[in-house]
């Protein structure tokens, strides 16, 4: 739990946490949350007992939560880059908190522009996305 909480407060190098925790990581937790639904599927469905909204709510809550670690953690890591004389730390710093913005409207305008709803429907299963 302490990387997750050195992370969140910035303590590493931009690099690490941008490529690391923020790329790799992500896929890696997308990768854990479809491998956790996927295992509900195999193991309640064949038993009787539908765990599909139960398996989807874990797996969004986990990569939700892991996604905003990850983004206040590159956030934070970019402001000594930010604050750096060194021109290039600065454009690194500056893209780094470009990408994480960019990535968080596009998920604020797809949950606002009927997103959430589509949300929903996969969790009570409405619907097979």
């Amino acid at each position: 739990m302490s990387v997750l909480r050195r992370l969140w407060r910035g303590k590493y190098p931009l690099s690490v946490a941008f490529w690391l925790f923020y790329c790799v990581g992500l896929f890696a937790c997308m990768f854990l949350s479809g491998l956790l639904v996927f295992l509900a599927l195999e193991i309640f469905v064949s038993s009787g007992f539908d765990a599909r909204p139960i398996a989807r709510v874990t797996a969004l809550t986990l990569l939700y939560c892991y996604l905003l670690i990850a983004t206040v953690g590159v956030w934070r890591s970019a402001g000594p880059g930010l604050a750096s004389p060194v021109w290039l730390s600065r454009i690194w710093a500056g893209g780094a908190r470009f990408v994480v913005a960019a990535w968080v409207a596009m998920i604020a305008f797809r949950l606002a522009d009927g997103g959430a709803l589509r949300v929903l429907q996969w969790i009570m299963g409405d619907m097979d996305a």
